[in-house]
């Protein structure tokens, strides 16, 4: 789970940089992201309605 929220903080950065493909977080600076916003994530099956 850890490591799907992290990929979706690391994703919304990317996103929103000015250059996205030009850097990326090294994994202090993720855990500070991390830190400051926590990702809310849900789990579920999109098939079932689950």
């Amino acid at each position: 789970m850890a490591a799907l929220e992290d990929a979706v903080l690391h994703a919304g950065w990317k996103v929103g940089d000015t250059f996205p493909g030009a850097t990326s977080l090294t994994a202090a600076e993720l855990a500070r992201l991390r830190d400051g916003r926590p990702a809310t994530t849900v789990l579920g099956r999109w098939d079932t309605g689950e």
